[in-house]
């Protein structure tokens, strides 16, 4: 949460906008891709609401997000650590072919989900003036 700090924001979704909380996570690190202009991994799953002081709040439908997550074909899924008690339900299949992640703190997410910058690639900003 210290990288939103000097920003001051909070963004507003209307309750008639947002289907479901679970994307919290998504659109927290959306945000964040935009910010610090690094792409978040093309692999990379997440689900999962955020809480005003920044934890990562269980959500319902592990079970099909992981599902669905396994059949196209991603390797990594971020989920609640309080959902931790929903892997039992999840196919073994999938189970053993996917890398989990528990998160608790939305920064956990962060660090999970940006790609690394590359070296030598220049940022949108840096063409614009250079």
């Amino acid at each position: 949460m210290a990288l939103c700090a000097p920003f001051l924001c909070q963004p507003f979704f209307p309750q008639h906008l947002v289907a479901k909380p679970s994307a919290g996570v998504a659109m927290f690190m959306a945000l964040v891709s935009l910010v610090t202009e690094h792409t978040v991994r093309n692999n990379t799953a997440m689900t999962g609401e955020i809480s005003l002081r920044g934890l990562v709040l269980p959500v319902d439908g592990i079970k099909e997000k992981v599902n669905a997550a396994h059949q196209a074909g991603i390797k990594r899924v971020m989920l609640p650590a309080g959902n931790r008690k929903d892997f039992e339900d999840i196919p073994e299949e999938a189970g053993k072919e996917l890398e989990f992640i528990w998160l608790e703190k939305v920064d956990e997410a962060v660090s999970s989900a940006l790609e690394p910058e590359a070296a030598g690639t220049r940022r949108f900003r840096d063409s614009i003036y250079n």
